[in-house]
């Protein structure tokens, strides 16, 4: 049996055209996100309530907790003791729901046009998705919060916050490209009937890997490239214990739902096939 290498250069001139198509988008994005990434690094709370505020606005929508403006420490509610901080803004979260959805879906449409179109509207539901994601958050802290006796002997608040964190923005992301994922086949073929149901995605386990290399590039790789390895301290490490424990976890949930259902929807057909007879 002879090995070939023609399915590797195939792959490799394939990805060589997406790139080479699709390359100022590349570079516009990556422009994009560093001078985001940079806002936030230097940020005050209070220029950053382009994000905050929406977040709070929605949170007292859907709870009824109200919050107030506190220019030292953020948006504050002094009932709850909790803190809509800087580092509770969600920019981390936004920058990677945009390279999500524009790095892993744009080389789907073929003109200019469209690709513009594109790039406007992954930074339009980035935005989205975050303030909804982070008030889902917000609601699960201040529940929580409420009821420590159900965690406190078990994990500090502060790395339950953390953990929970992790979960939440994770499980959302996965979720958001998976939607985004879905629009683009609309828009490519608006006559194609879709799956809405995900563990019936074919191609599920390959679209999590997506999310999770960008989360792990975000939140792991790229603090090490800013400050250097030197920098890694105990609490880095206990954070990147929790980002692999818990993604992989939730990688594995998602996978073995997809083969649950899967193995259902078969099941039922024989049993409906054995009726009929």
């Amino acid at each position: 049996m002879k090995f070939s290498l023609a399915p590797i250069k195939n792959k490799i001139t394939n990805f060589a055209e997406i790139v080479q198509k699709n390359l100022y988008f590349y570079i516009a994005g990556f422009i994009l996100l560093y001078l985001l990434k940079y806002h936030y690094s230097i940020a005050t709370a209070q220029q950053l309530n382009w994000i905050l505020f929406p977040t709070s606005w929605l949170v007292t929508l859907l709870t009824g907790v109200n919050f107030k403006n506190d220019p030292d420490f953020g948006i504050v509610n002094h009932e709850h003791k909790l803190i809509i901080a800087a580092s509770c803004a969600g920019v981390n979260f936004l920058i990677i729901c945009f390279a999500c959805f524009m790095y892993g879906l744009i080389h789907n449409y073929k003109n200019l046009k469209k690709k513009l179109f594109w790039f406007v509207f992954c930074a339009v539901s980035a935005f989205l998705f975050t303030i909804f994601t982070n008030t889902i958050r917000i609601i699960m802290s201040i529940y929580f919060f409420d009821n420590k006796g159900l965690y406190e002997n078990w994990i500090t608040p502060e790395l339950f916050h953390q953990f929970e964190g992790i979960f939440i923005y994770f499980f959302f992301l996965v979720i958001s490209y998976q939607i985004m994922n879905y629009l683009t086949m609309y828009l490519r073929d608006k006559n194609l009937k879709l799956n809405l149901n995900i563990f019936k995605d074919n191609n599920l386990s390959f679209k999590i890997i997506i999310p999770f290399l960008f989360y792990i590039l975000v939140t792991l790789v790229a603090p090490v490239i800013n400050h250097g390895i030197g920098h890694i301290d105990f609490f880095f490490i206990i954070h990147a214990i929790g980002v692999f424990f818990i993604c992989s976890l939730m990688i594995i949930f998602f996978i073995v739902m997809q083969y649950s259902v899967k193995g259902y929807v078969k099941i039922s057909r024989y049993f409906k096939g054995q009726q009929q007879r």
